[in-house]
Formats: structure tokens, C-alpha cells, sequence
């Protein structure tokens, strides 16, 4: 009887089902491990989904707080608003309103006079939403640079008058093109002459009249002027 010749389909087909049982062979061996392996992938989007929830839950608590601290800032109420602020940071520090939580909180510390604690909210501020201290750039973020001013304003209200006036002159001469650089030489130059120099607080004034003419800050530079 002649021998038939094994076709290149039923080639094909016998190594297909010697892969289906040697496919079957790995399950069977290892089916721990790839249920380990699903649970993780569904686990993994579960908690994603879970996070996304969570976190717009977040952004909405925290602004629904948000809003009333600055009622109360805008009336005075610092005492008020200090509590909510510390609320927003506490419980939904990640959410998007923990940014404005954290500049009020030090605006809200220096107004009552707690310079120490205004000092770290404004240097926490800085470090989580600004690139650190005197970045360049004349298209600065202003609000950042605000909070920076408010570091040389607590050293100033602590006396430390000389390192107050170097850190307004040199946010006034890192951001000139800055509406607010006139303002920070008019407080270099008050901080100098509180240091008693004198000569220092002369160049900040003349740098003001000279340099932004048009600038309503003209005039004060010029009474100081008049005062040394």
C-alpha cells in the first residue's frame, strides 16, 4: 500500500494543536501567576478610575471652602479665614484650590502679625508652584512674584532691614520689564535707608526716576529724595 504524503495544511494544523496543548500545558502550570496578572490590570484600573473620582471630589470640596476664606479676607475676618485655609491644606492638599489655600494663608499670617508662619507659607508657596526663588524672565509669573515680595516684606517687618531691601532689589533687577519693578526699588530704597544706607536707598529712588518716567512711583521716589 503506497504511503500518502503528508500535505503542508496538515503540517500547519498539527503544529497549531501542538501549540494549543503546549499553550494548555503553561496554563495549567502557571495559572496562579496569570490570574495574579489579570487581577492586577483590572485592580490597576479600577484604582485609576477610583483616583479620578476622588480627586475631582477633592477640587470640589476645596473650593467650595475656598470660597468662603475669601469672604472673610475681603472682611477682615482673618481670624476666620486662617482655620478654613488650614482646612483646604489639611484634607485636600493635592486638590487645585491648595494653591490659592496657600498664598491666603500666608497673606492671612501677615496680617496678624505672625511674620514667622507668613514667611513659610509664602516660601512653601514658591517652592511647590514657582521655579525658586528670582527666576528670569520678564513675563514672570506675578502672583509668584508676590509671594516672593512677601518673604522681603516679613524680614522687613522683622527688622532685618538690610536683607529685606537685597531681596527687593534683586526682584526689581531680575524682573524689570515687571509693572511691579518700580514698586520694589521704592521698597529696596525704604529698607535701605531704615539700614542706614543712605546711598544705596538714593540709587533705588533715582533708579525709579530715571527708568520708569511714566510710572506713578515717580513721585514717591522723588519725596524720598527730598528726605535723605
Amino acid at each position: 500500500m503506497a504511503r500518502r504524503r503528508i500535505t503542508r495544511r496538515e503540517i500547519k494544523e498539527d503544529r497549531f494543536i501542538q501549540f494549543i496543548y503546549s499553550a494548555n500545558d503553561y496554563i495549567a502550570g502557571h495559572v496562579q501567576e496569570i490570574l495574579i496578572g489579570v487581577g492586577v490590570v483590572v485592580i490597576a484600573s479600577v484604582a485609576g478610575a477610583w483616583f479620578a473620582n476622588s480627586r475631582q471630589a477633592s477640587d470640589e470640596a476645596a473650593a467650595r471652602l475656598l470660597a468662603p476664606a475669601q469672604t472673610a479676607m475681603q472682611n477682615n475676618r482673618t481670624e476666620d479665614a486662617i482655620p478654613i485655609y488650614q482646612r483646604i491644606l489639611t484634607d485636600h492638599g493635592g486638590a487645585e484650590g491648595s494653591r490659592e489655600a496657600t498664598l491666603g494663608l500666608a497673606n492671612a499670617f501677615f496680617r496678624t502679625g505672625n511674620t514667622d508662619e507668613a514667611k513659610r507659607y509664602y516660601e512653601k508657596y514658591i517652592s511647590d508652584y514657582g521655579s525658586g526663588f528670582f527666576g528670569g524672565g520678564s513675563d514672570a509669573d506675578v502672583v509668584l512674584l508676590g509671594a516672593e515680595s512677601g518673604v522681603a516684606a516679613c524680614e522687613e517687618q522683622e527688622g532685618k532691614y538690610l536683607e529685606a531691601a537685597i531681596q527687593y532689589r534683586t526682584l526689581a533687577e531680575t524682573h524689570p520689564d515687571v509693572f511691579l519693578a518700580p514698586q520694589f526699588l521704592i521698597d529696596a530704597g525704604r529698607c535701605y535707608q531704615a539700614a542706614e544706607r543712605t546711598s544705596d536707598a538714593r540709587s533705588m529712588y533715582e533708579k525709579v526716576v530715571s527708568d520708569y518716567e511714566d510710572s506713578r512711583y515717580v513721585r514717591d521716589a522723588r519725596a524720598a529724595l527730598t528726605m535723605l
